[in-house]
C-alpha cells in the first residue's frame, strides 16, 4: 500500500506493515538504507533480499548474489 500511496500522492496514514519502493522503481536511492525482503510461494518457496546495491536470491536450494550497480540485469552471480 505505501508504494501506491506515494504514486497517488496520498496523505493517508496506512495501518498495514510496509514501505514504499517507489524510489527504487524510479531508479533513485532510498532516503534511508533499509532491507527489502520478499517471498514467493507460487513456484515453490523463493526468497529475495535487497540492501543498497546488493540483491540476494534463494530459490531451489541455490543462493545467488548480485551487485546491482555493476549488473542491473543480474547475469553475474558473485556468490559463485
Amino acid at each position: 500500500m505505501p508504494t501506491f500511496g506515494e504514486i497517488a500522492h496520498s496523505k493517508v496514514k496506512y495501518t498495514t506493515d510496509g514501505v514504499s519502493v517507489f524510489s527504487f522503481i524510479k531508479g533513485r536511492k532510498s532516503a534511508s538504507p533499509r532491507f527489502l525482503y520478499w517471498e514467493f510461494f507460487e513456484k515453490g518457496f523463493e526468497q529475495a533480499v535487497r540492501y543498497g546495491k546488493w540483491k540476494a536470491i534463494k530459490a531451489n536450494g541455490k543462493t545467488e548474489l548480485y551487485d546491482l550497480e555493476k549488473d542491473i540485469s543480474e547475469t553475474n552471480d558473485v556468490a559463485k
